[in-house]
């Protein structure tokens, strides 16, 4: 069975140039994985890559969701678990790279998302609370329910701290059968890539 990679990394970190490295040396195609560069026309922070980048590999799932559509993570491993299988029928490697642990998650593990679905009002709530008080307010909040977290994500990536303190909102049943799944995914044979700077670097190239 051909491994599917999964280039994994926080933004800014330089998954792109490796990305398209490895799909050039290995005959290999890129199926994203992060959960703001699937939107279109969010750029700014979400280190997309650009036209010349784009044009020197084929890349999926990059631009293609309206902003203002919902988008699931169980919608996402449908779409992005089609992509790799058709890559694989036709001799192509899949790349899935991106910043999203989630994502990640939902390919490698068989993850239950009948009762996960994004709580819309929470979510718009959450945004009108980030352009009344400012991120910093915002990632404050998730600071204090999962400083762990809050750790992890830059203030400036609105869209990770919302998505965290949507999953903090969860019962602590909910959270606790979203966290322990150990089950695999025995369709892909998955080879998982971590990327990682020192964070002062990170914030620097951000």
């Amino acid at each position: 069975m051909k491994k599917v990679i999964l280039l994994a990394g926080p933004t800014a970190v330089g998954k792109t140039e490796i990305s398209i490295g490895l799909a050039e040396a290995l005959k290999g195609e890129i199926i994203c994985g992060d959960s703001m560069q699937i939107y279109r026309d969010m750029a700014i922070g979400t280190a997309k890559p650009t036209l010349s980048e784009l044009n020197r590999c084929k890349h999926h799932l990059f631009d293609f969701v309206d902003p203002k559509a919902a988008y699931s993570v169980s919608t996402y491993k449908a779409d992005a678990t089609q992509c790799i299988k058709s890559l694989l029928t036709s001799g192509m490697q899949p790349i899935v790279t991106g910043g999203t642990g989630l994502y990640f998650n939902a390919l490698m593990y068989e993850m239950n998302f009948s009762e996960q679905e994004p709580d819309t009002s929470l979510r718009e709530s959450l945004t009108q609370f980030s352009l009344e008080y400012g991120r910093v307010a915002l990632h404050e909040r998730l600071r204090i329910i999962n400083p762990q977290k809050a750790e992890e994500i830059h203030p400036n990536n609105i869209h990770r701290v919302i998505r965290a303190l949507e999953i903090a909102e969860l019962s602590p049943t909910k959270q606790l059968a979203f966290q322990n799944v150990t089950q695999k995914n025995q369709d892909f044979d998955f080879e998982l890539i971590v990327l990682d700077r020192d964070r002062s670097e990170l914030y620097d190239r951000i």
